[in-house]
């Protein structure tokens, strides 16, 4: 992947464990061998987590996603009798207005997830076809 690997979330989960078999596909591993010069202290998965059944909890393979921002192209289309509705429903789901305006502007991106549970809003007042968010792009999976 030709991404920049220092841009994991601030409180980001590292691994330090050089014996996990898994370590060189696991994104809290490639974190912390692409820790930030200025972190002097976060949260670190303990040597515990490899003897544990079924291995590791904390593995997470490092994928790219899709992600997506901006609502403009969603409402597009949508009746003036929806448009509050709607607008108020996917607000919620997201937890407030700033949140919803960052995403709208691209600050935050939206998981596939939450992408499927804002199109599911739509056609749940009939919307359906072509429906898609402003904007897309292919991030890591933090």
């Amino acid at each position: 992947m030709k991404t920049d690997l220092s841009n994991y979330p601030k409180s980001y989960l590292l691994c330090f464990l050089d014996k996990c078999e898994k370590k060189e596909q696991c994104a809290h591993f490639i974190a912390q061998q692409h820790s930030r010069d200025e972190q002097l202290m976060g949260k670190a998965v303990c040597h515990a987590a490899l003897s544990q059944q079924g291995g590791c909890p904390f593995y997470h393979p490092l994928t790219e996603i899709r992600a997506a921002w901006g609502f403009k192209r969603l409402f597009k289309n949508v009746l003036s009798r929806h448009d509050s509705s709607i607008r108020a429903a996917v607000k919620d789901y997201l937890g407030s207005n700033g949140t919803y305006y960052r995403y709208m502007h691209g600050v935050m991106l939206l998981t596939p997830e939450q992408q499927k549970h804002i199109l599911e809003i739509f056609h749940d007042y009939g919307y359906s076809g072509e429906l898609k968010f402003d904007g897309y792009k292919d991030v890591l999976n933090w």
